[in-house]
Order: C-alpha cells, then structure tokens, then sequence
C-alpha cells in the first residue's frame, strides 16, 4: 500500500512541475527572458526525477509480488521469472505509458541540457511543447489508467502474464519499440521551437540530429526485433503480417527516414526548409497515431490491448497535435518558402526530393489499408478490411523504386547534372546485368524478381563502388595504405557511414524478396519413423514428449536431420490458449522452419514445414543499417584523432567527392 501511495504522490508531483514547466516555458519563450528559461527548465528536470522514482517504484512492486497494485495483479504472478517480472513494466497498458513517460523525460532532460548553445527562444519553446506533451501523458496517468490503482481484497497470487508475452522477446522488442515512439517528440519539439522563435535555419537541425537519429535507431531496432519474434514464436512461417499495430509502427519510420535524408540537404544547401518541418511533425503525429490505435483498441490487432477510456483521450491529443503544429507550419511556411530553389530536379537535390515523395507515398499507401477498416465503417456499414496482398501491391513498387534511387541517387551531382553523367552509371548496369544473368541461370523466370534482382545489384554495386575509389584514392596518400584510408575514413565519416547503411538495406530488400518469392511451405501430417522432404531436406519424426510446467503441457517434437536433430515444440497452456516454439534451422542461404501444430494420441503429429531463402540476410543486413548510421552520428563533432589529422583541402574535396 505504501508502494501504491508514494507512486500516486510522485506521479501527481512530476504533473504539477510538468504543467508549472510548460506556463513559464511559454512566457520565456515569449519574452525571451533567460531567466524564467532556466527556472522552466529546471521544473522539468523535477518533473523527470519523480517520474524516474515512481517507474522504480512499480519495478519493486512488480519484483516483491505487491498484489495490493492491480496492475502487478493482472500482469504477473509468483511463478513469473524475475527478467518477466521487469519485462511486466511495460506488459500492460498502464505500465507500457509509463514507460513511455520515463524514456520522454529522461531524453527531454539530456536534450534540453545540452542544447545550451541554442537562442534562448528556441530553448524555451522547445521546453515548453516537451512540457506539454509530459503533461499530458502524465494527466492519463494520475488521473485515468494508473500503475498505482489498489485493490480492495489483495489476492494470494496474480493472474500471470500473457502466455505469448512469456519469452525472450519480451525482454527485447517492446522496450525498443516504445522508446521510439516516445524519442520522437525531442525532434518535434525543437522544430516547433524553432518556427516558434522564427528560427527556421539549420540550427535546430544540428540541435537535434543525434536524437533524431537515436529515435530512428531505437524504431528500427524495435521493428527488427518485432519481425525476430513474429518469426520464432507466431509460426506462420514469416516475419510481417501486416497487422495493423505492425504498421502504425513502420508509420513513423518511413516519415523519420525520409526527414533524415532531407536534412542533409538543408545543411548544405538551405533548401527543402519545409520539408524538414513537415516530416519532423509527421514522424511524432504517426507515432502518436500509433499509440493511439494500440491503447484504444478501434483496430483489431494481436497486438492492441482491448478497448478502454484511453482511446478518447489519445484522439483528443492527436486532433490537438495535429492542429497547433498544422497552423505554426502554415503561419511560417512564407518564410520557409523564402529558401533557395532547387536550381535542378536531376540533382542530388532532387533526388532526395523524390526519396522524400516515395517514403511519404508508401507511408500514405499502408495509412489507407490501416484505416480503410474504419473509414469503411463510418455510419454503420460493413467494414472493408484489407490483407498482405493490398500492401505488397500498394507498396512493393515504391519499394523497388527506393531502391532504384540508393543506386542512382548517389552517383547524382550537387545542383545540377553534365552533360556526361549517365556514364557513371556503367557499373551498376553491369551489376544488374549479372545479377539477372545469375538469377535465369537458378531457373527463374518470372519478370519481378528478375527486375528486383538487377535493380538490388545496381544498388548493391553503387555503394560498393564508393568503397573501392576510397580504397583507391587512400594508395595515392602517404603514410602508407592503412594508414591513409583511415585517415580517409575519419574524415568521411558520415559519408561511407551512409553507404555501409545503404548496403544494409540492399541485403535486407534481398531477404525480404528472396524469402517472398522463393518461399515452400508444406503441411503433413507424421507417425513414429515417416519421414517428409521439402526442398533438399528430408525430416525423420522420432516421436513426441510432454511435459507438465506449472502453467503449461509442453509437448516436444523430435525430427531427425542427418545427425542434427530439430525440436519444434507446441505449448496448451489452461484455459485452452496454445503457442508454439518453432525449430528453425538457419544456413547463410535459407531457414528450415518447422513448426508442430498438434500431437494426436496415437503418436502422430501434424507440421507446417517452410523452407525461407535468405532470411538471416535480413537480419544481418539490420545490423549493418543501424551500425552505418550510428556510426554516421558520430560525425556530427571532429573526434579528438580526427582533429590531429592534417590531410590538404584539395584532397578531402576529392575524397568527398565534392
């Protein structure tokens, strides 16, 4: 009980500053006036410890089994591990928002601290929309869905956690996942800052770029890892259904990375001014949108939680959003408009223009089918729901055409093109020539995946391609040829960062199309000593075991493959829910994938057996796009060894490729 109070108390004490943190924000903004900034920003930073305080709170709630908190009654119970028992924080819809508030405060904190460069202006308004969106989040807490509601009876034990909740996923996914969400708002908050302030140059952008490109990061880890879990736990065979919570999370995604292209742009040209502002308020609104689709439950999904009271809360917030940062973009776009033209649309420029309008295209194309349910069902008719196809064919070409652009856009001129510029265009011709040529020599003969095959080895070719002329162009340095090409490196950072991301993304279209069109599937149905082939392999089924767990009968399948044996499980927890545990079998070139799908009393079992090309592409070539652009940010301040590298002028221009 004392837990539930001190928790309630501190969540009230984090509202209070977070409300006194936006009124005097806005009158420094307003004023200008230093002084009041600091006093602003120092309620925040109040407001962030209590809410640390409070998250700490429910943690021990959660670890100690304090059954007087509904919230650790309904997520947990005494024979939940100890990693689950965290993992509860955010397993429910009152724990998952507070989550949410503690990375928004945390990441508010460190931005506004370290934005002591900023005009006094931006800071404070960036402080004061921070404030805003804290106390919001924080007023549906104390006041609505509290961590800290008590019951009236404390029962012995709680009711547990979500079967499918239970692994290590859990652990992983959500948490990334959230905190994307959440991160979103540090960027979008400075931009309003900035139009606020009438500060529409790049500085905001310099302000805000590591969290801007954290926020991409965590999204994209988040998603990644939630493609990682679908694929081993749900036993459908693939990695991305297209539900609905799955989409509302790639929203932000697509708009975050078309912004962090553009910028690049505005920082060395000063156009596509409002672009930046645009994208930077889309990619909070869609992760906005997206909390609230998964909090109100108006889209069936796996994944939402069933509907509550949050849901109004959370349109009113967006409708809101929507409308402040809608009418401070419209009243300053005059003077975004006041930017440089584009002197050229076949321009680099303009390249990112056109990667700007496909990111957006593919964002509005999955918006649509995740709405359409709801659109459709407007005035009481049918609703119309759309499947896997609609998507593939809405945004599959767009695909390909972004990918199309990692292959062109780089080798495209600054302002304008030559007169000789197709020309550097040799390689990759020849790259897709040999993929196409490969691929007909496989046996493949349909036009997609023979034209999603060159177009990803044209990509694939031009980022290789700028590896090797670094290489090249380190051997005619001194020093010798490590040490000059990592000196080159340092230098161009950000530069060969972007392709080393924009080779991740090649490997990652080449799974996702591999393991589309070359996906087998077979179902059978096996006694004790059959034996099923698909593909190049062929599975003996041993027999199955059982075994009772304290929630669950577990009953394992032993399939014999050469001297390896796959275990595919099928878990009946009470109450009749089951899951699966799925046996993949992961070569660099394809997954065996099996999956037990009942196990009769006469010995026989019934599997669903895939045989998935390329999928560890997928993750691997994840891994590298987070890496390339993580590695990028670092570029953002000279590193002490850079700063004693003195290569000339002419050089790194060369180098640059400028």
């Amino acid at each position: 009980m004392i837990q539930a109070e001190l928790g309630s108390g501190l969540l009230l004490v984090a509202l209070v500053f977070s409300l006194f943190s936006t009124g005097i924000g806005a009158w420094s903004g307003w004023r200008g006036d230093p002084l009041m900034g600091w006093i602003a920003r120092r309620a925040f930073y109040v407001a962030a410890v209590a809410v640390v305080l409070a998250s700490a709170l429910l943690v021990q709630a959660l670890v100690t089994h304090d059954f007087v908190i509904a919230f650790v009654t309904e997520h947990t119970d005494r024979s939940t591990s100890v990693q689950l028992l965290v993992a509860a924080f955010y397993g429910g819809q009152e724990g998952s928002l507070l989550y949410w508030v503690l990375v928004l405060s945390v990441l508010g904190t460190a931005a506004l601290a370290s934005a002591a460069s900023a005009p006094i202006r931006v800071r404070s308004w960036a402080g004061t929309v921070l404030g805003a969106i804290l106390g919001f989040f924080l007023t549906v807490l104390v006041f609505v869905a509290s961590p800290f509601d008590t019951l009236v009876v404390t029962p012995p034990d709680g009711l547990g956690l979500n079967p499918l909740l239970r692994d290590i996923g859990m652990l992983v996914h959500p948490p990334f996942l959230l905190a994307g969400f959440a991160s979103f708002a540090i960027p979008f908050s400075f931009a309003i800052g900035a139009l606020l302030a009438r500060e529409a140059g790049a500085g905001w952008i310099r302000l805000t770029r590591n969290f801007a490109l954290l926020a991409w990061g965590l999204q994209t880890v988040g998603l990644v890892l939630g493609m990682w879990w679908a694929y081993h736990v749900l036993g459908w065979g693939g990695y991305w259904g297209w539900d609905p919570v799955e989409n509302v999370a790639l929203l932000p995604w697509l708009a975050s990375t078309a912004y962090i292209h553009s910028s690049q742009v505005q920082e060395r040209r000063g156009t596509l001014r409002a672009w930046n502002f645009g994208l930077v308020i889309i990619s909070f609104l869609l992760a906005v949108f997206g909390t609230f689709v998964v909090r109100s439950g108006v889209i069936q999904s796996v994944h939402s939680f069933a509907v509550s009271s949050i849901g109004p809360w959370f349109l009113v917030f967006l409708a809101a959003c929507i409308m402040f940062s809608g009418l401070v973009l419209l009243i300053r776009l005059p003077e975004l408009r006041s930017a440089p033209p584009l002197e050229a649309l076949v321009s680099r420029e303009g390249a990112f223009l056109l990667n700007n309008i496909v990111f957006m295209a593919i964002a509005f194309a999955v918006l649509w089918g995740t709405l359409l349910p709801l659109v459709s069902g407007f005035g009481g008719g049918l609703q119309s729901v759309v499947g896997p196809t609609y998507y593939q064919r809405a945004a599959g070409p767009l695909f390909l055409l972004l990918m199309a652009l990692l292959a062109v856009g780089p080798m495209v001129p600054w302002q304008r093109v030559g007169s000789r510029w197709l020309r550097t265009l040799r390689v990759q011709l020849l790259a897709g020539l040999l993929v196409t040529t490969l691929l007909l020599a496989a046996g493949i003969r349909a036009p997609v995946p023979l034209l999603t095959g060159a177009i990803l080895g044209a990509a694939a070719a031009t980022s290789l391609l700028e590896f090797y002329r670094g290489a090249q162009f380190a051997r005619r340095l001194s020093g010798g040829w490590w040490s000059a090409a990592w000196r080159l490196a340092l230098r161009n950072r950000r530069r060969y960062a972007a392709y080393l991301a924009h080779l991740g993304m090649v490997l990652i279209a080449a799974g996702i199309a591999a393991s589309h069109f070359g996906q087998q599937e077979r179902q059978v149905v096996l006694h004790p000593g059959q034996q099923a082939t698909i593909g190049s392999y062929t599975l003996t089924y041993k027999g199955t075991t059982a075994a009772n767990m304290i929630d669950s009968v577990d009953y394992t399948a032993n399939l014999s493959l050469g001297s390896e044996t796959l275990r595919p499980q099928h878990l009946v927890y009470g109450g009749g829910s089951a899951g699966t545990r799925v046996a993949i079998r992961s070569t660099p070139l394809e997954d065996l994938y099996v999956v037990l799908t009942n196990v009769d009393r006469d010995g026989s079992a019934s599997f669903v057996l895939f045989v998935n090309p390329l999928v560890t592409w997928i993750w691997a070539g994840a891994a590298l796009l987070i890496y390339g652009v993580w590695l990028g940010s670092l570029g953002a301040r000279p590193s002490p060894v850079e700063r004693t590298v003195r290569m000339p002028a002419p050089i790194l221009a060369r180098a640059a490729g400028e």
